[in-house]
């Protein structure tokens, strides 16, 4: 029987999603607990954040739980890569694993991060994450994001909410006057062999999003 190379059923996207989840491969998280390490830079990397505090949203105040805190959590975490590498490089805990091979990683806890108002696509959908995980069915997803010609690593969300599958993005769309504009826009489907979330044109604001790693389990 033919595998299937486009998903649109609802269902069977986030059925996809979990599944990923559940196998442990990094790109999809279904939901984080104390203690779980969320990689810098995507599956394998020396820097990884150890969720401390699974309640740590709640310094973002009271928000309207029908709405997602997008505003407040881009202006929360504001920084860039360089900023995190330093200081995992000047505080991360390295920490040598045993085996044939030995590997050693840099670990510090995700609430540094949230009381230094230091993150970028990661930290702030891992910020997401928590605050909807206790709410609604919701992933944290690692994969790239295109704009135009430019492709880059990014992390974004997907959260079931009211019987639709959403991408979630804390990055706002291009506003004229610097406004806030959020980024929550209908999955139509996955294209598998691409891993392509697949977006309405008209709402997608140009982005093309991809999800690594789903051939190893669609597969």
């Amino acid at each position: 029987m033919q595998a299937k190379i486009y998903i649109a059923d609802q269902n069977d996207i986030f059925g996809l999603l979990s599944s990923v989840s559940s196998a442990n491969i990094p790109s999809v998280r279904g939901k984080l607990s104390k203690g779980d390490r969320v990689s810098t830079y995507g599956r394998i990397t020396n820097d990884y954040w150890v969720i401390d505090d699974t309640f740590i949203f709640q310094m973002l105040g009271d928000f309207n739980t029908d709405e997602f805190p997008l505003e407040a959590i881009y202006r929360v975490l504001r920084g860039d890569s360089k900023i995190r590498r330093q200081i995992f490089e000047a505080e991360g805990e390295t920490v040598i694993t045993e085996g044939d091979i030995p590997l050693d990683y840099r670990v510090l806890p995700f609430s540094k991060a949230v009381e230094r108002g230091i993150g970028v696509c990661l930290e702030r959908s891992i910020l997401l994450q928590l605050s909807q995980q206790v709410l609604r069915p919701s992933f944290l997803v690692n994969g790239w994001c295109k704009i135009g010609d430019v492709q880059a690593y990014h992390a974004f969300n997907v959260v079931l909410k009211d019987g639709k599958l959403l991408l979630v993005d804390v990055k706002p769309r291009e506003s004229s006057d610097g406004s806030y504009m959020p980024y929550v826009v209908p999955i139509r489907g996955i294209n598998l062999p691409k891993g392509e979330v697949v977006l309405s044109p008209s709402l997608s604001d140009g982005r093309k999003y991809t999800i690594t790693y789903l051939d190893e389990i669609a597969n």
